[in-house]
């Protein structure tokens, strides 16, 4: 059976996380809130600075989880699954830069 959500847990969810995302994969699903910077800082430490991408997807996937099918991070084909998109709860503001 893949997780669902009614309204009124999404409400919920929202009152106490601010943005959460659904990651379906499959047959399964699961709840991440958004990663906070500390998440980041975490997440890029123990994965080598960044440089171990599957260790940084698993530690910001496991860190921001909130509800749902676990075996989107504890099964490996599901959680190569979210791995790709796991980086996109990072949503970003475009900024810029100008030399003056």
């Amino acid at each position: 059976n893949m997780y669902e959500m009614t309204d009124e847990r999404l409400k919920a969810l929202k009152a106490q996380y601010g943005t959460v995302y659904l990651i379906t994969v499959d047959d399964k699903a699961a709840v991440f809130k958004k990663p906070s910077r500390n998440d980041l800082s975490y997440a890029t430490a123990a994965s080598s600075q960044g440089k171990d991408a599957v260790k940084l997807a698993e530690t910001i996937l496991r860190n921001t989880y909130v509800e749902g099918d676990r075996e989107i991070i504890d099964d490996d084909d599901y959680f190569y699954g979210a791995m790709p998109i796991a980086m996109e709860m990072f949503e970003t503001k475009q900024g810029e830069i100008k030399k003056l």
